[in-house]
């Protein structure tokens, strides 16, 4: 028996009794675009000694210094928007027409490079003979891993919290004590009221709970999440 195994595989789309071609004209190819190696242990430790070894200058620089650097890297992103549009694309199937990561990211370090003013301490003399400060100061290396997952489709407060994610969840009614009262009872760290993702505002705070991550991102939190608050205690004279 002739085995068809060897014979092309339809992958048209079956409409309407016939195969038709994709009205987007972007299809899958399943050609192989590059091999990407894959980091284990020994090589986040060997970026980690290097980041390290670099800290202690880098921290020294100063807000100011600092921030010219960060403000290139914006400049850099918007320059290679069309690239890295090509190369999102390629990895993940994505649209180019959906790219927008490379100028809000470039928005981001502009923002943050003038954002370590913020990085502010206190000071009292609410303890007798003492001058009490906090300062603020980086963690230091870290490496990141950084999840990416859509958003599970939620019809129902069981539902939606049974779930392992919890980045953003979706409400959608013209009843706003029925949408405040939603909202609160959502395990999740971004809710929309008639809007779903990718919608957010910049100088609020994105980040998930459960394995969709901890800590905040936005131009107002995100700060905060790299910083230490460290007390210092000077013993004083008495007048």
């Amino acid at each position: 028996m002739a085995s068809t195994m060897n014979e092309s595989i339809e992958t048209r789309l079956f409409i309407n009794g016939e195969w038709q071609n994709i009205r987007s004209g972007i299809s899958i190819t399943k050609e192989v675009v590059a091999q990407v190696q894959e980091a284990d242990i020994q090589d986040v430790e060997d970026a980690v000694n290097a980041a390290n070894a670099a800290f202690p200058a880098w921290r020294d620089l100063g807000t100011d210094k600092r921030g010219a650097y960060l403000r290139k890297l914006s400049q850099l992103i918007l320059e290679s928007n069309d690239e890295l549009a090509k190369l999102e694309t390629l990895s993940t199937g994505r649209l180019i027409s959906q790219f927008f990561d490379a100028s809000l990211a470039a928005e981001l370090f502009a923002y943050f490079a003038g954002g370590g003013w913020t990085a502010q301490g206190t000071a009292s003399l609410n303890t007798p003979d003492y001058l009490n400060l906090t300062v603020k100061q980086p963690y230091g290396v870290v490496a990141l891993i950084i999840p990416w997952n859509f958003p599970l489709a939620m019809f129902a407060i069981e539902k939606a919290n049974n779930s392992e994610f919890g980045l953003h969840a979706a409400v959608f009614t013209k009843d706003l004590d029925r949408a405040v009262r939603l909202a609160k009872a959502l395990d999740a760290g971004i809710v929309g009221v008639n809007c779903t993702s990718p919608t957010n505002a910049k100088d609020t705070a994105f980040g998930g709970f459960k394995i969709s991550g901890s800590g905040r991102e936005g131009l107002l939190y995100s700060l905060d999440s790299f910083l230490e608050t460290k007390s210092i205690l000077i013993k004083t004279a008495r007048l």
